[in-house]
């Protein structure tokens, strides 16, 4: 009976596999306070940022699928910066700072809250067939920033990511 069991539970995750063609997993960063879906395997890196004052050194959390690139971003914000600046002017500066090509447009804007916190969800189209779906969050002392770069006809895909986002844990500091 086990073995009738265990065959009808493989035969349904190869199932699932040729349906979706991919294995979401859902990652729970405890050190960084969020979770979110990536599709299959994920890497981890840093990233040496400028800032007003100096540079920030980020944890990156990517994923490349076919010829989508699915990432979370997480800057320590400077404390300094965290006191002087609202969230919504971090917000601005984060969404603001996507806009590096001369033939990129942002469309979509949405203000909302990410388990409390304050954050944007936005889509930046490229000159190219590609988009950028984004979502920046202001918490725990930390500039959060989801984003999935896929085909313009694979868009729903970026945003199932970035709404797949959360934070596990808000905390002060």
């Amino acid at each position: 009976m086990k073995s009738s069991r265990g065959m009808l539970l493989l035969f349904g995750a190869v199932l699932c596999g040729l349906s979706f063609g991919q294995v979401d997993r859902r990652v729970s960063l405890d050190v960084d306070y969020f979770s979110i879906v990536f599709p299959g395997e994920y890497e981890t890196s840093k990233t040496v940022l400028r800032w007003e004052s100096g540079q920030i050194v980020s944890n990156v959390y990517a994923s490349n699928f076919g010829p989508a690139r699915y990432q979370v971003m997480v800057s320590p914000l400077p404390r300094e910066v965290v006191r002087a600046k609202s969230p919504q002017v971090l917000l601005d500066a984060a969404r603001d700072g996507t806009l590096t090509g001369a033939k990129m447009t942002i469309e979509g804007e949405q203000k909302l809250l990410v388990n409390g916190a304050p954050a944007r969800r936005f889509i930046v189209n490229t000159a190219d067939s590609a988009s950028v779906v984004h979502l920046v969050a202001v918490a725990n002392g930390r500039l959060y920033h989801a984003s999935a770069t896929v085909l313009r006809q694979d868009l729903g895909k970026g945003v199932d990511f970035v709404k797949s986002f959360s934070l596990s844990a808000v905390v002060s500091g």
